[in-house]
């Protein structure tokens, strides 16, 4: 019996990932252990599949990638006492304190330029207007410059249109407790 029956790959060309296996598990952070080694084929979806399916711990913090977590997925977990942090997409649309409908970026550009780090309670989503926290530090002007620096050697080997550095980093949460900082949000990411 081949690995292929029983473990579909991702395709690819001439075969070349005719099998393959996607392995999914949780680090406990807080008692260091490892939860759950769920396979399945390498061809599925992170998205899907009992490790998404399970679900976490009250009172738990998740820290996910953005491709993880829908508007649906932090609403639900938020009304259930699970918490998580994740980035921000830059074209993530908000509603602030006072209604107004943002981007991130037109939104983070708005903002006094001594204005270091910013933490406020949004909307997020145009409809789904989930309650989340935005939390954004803006990067050292020592990052900023190595970061232009990059940009510009790929534009130079790859002609195409500027990319523009972020100033800030970003993220989005809902924790239990006051005592989660910006910083500390942004380090986990």
């Amino acid at each position: 019996m081949s690995l292929r029956t029983s473990w579909r790959g991702s395709g690819g060309p001439s075969g070349s990932n005719e099998s393959g296996v996607r392995i999914q598990g949780r680090w406990e952070m807080r008692g260091g252990g490892l939860h759950g080694l769920w396979l399945q084929d390498a061809r599925s979806s992170e998205r899907q599949g009992p490790a998404i399916d399970e679900p976490y711990p009250e009172d738990s913090l998740r820290i996910v990638d953005t491709a993880y977590l829908s508007y649906a997925d932090m609403r639900a977990a938020s009304q259930s006492r699970r918490f998580w942090i994740t980035g921000v997409k830059a074209d993530m649309l908000f509603s602030d304190q006072q209604g107004r409908l943002w981007n991130l970026t037109e939104w983070l550009r708005s903002l006094p330029a001594d204005e270091q780090v910013v933490e406020v309670w949004v909307r997020a989503g145009k409809q789904e207007q989930v309650p989340v926290r935005l939390i954004a530090l803006r990067l050292p002007e020592e990052v900023i410059r190595r970061r232009k620096k990059r940009a510009k050697r790929e534009v130079e080997r790859r002609p195409r249109e500027p990319w523009r550095p972020a100033l800030w980093t970003t993220a989005q949460a809902r924790v239990g407790r006051p005592a989660a900082q910006a910083s500390f949000a942004l380090a986990t990411r």
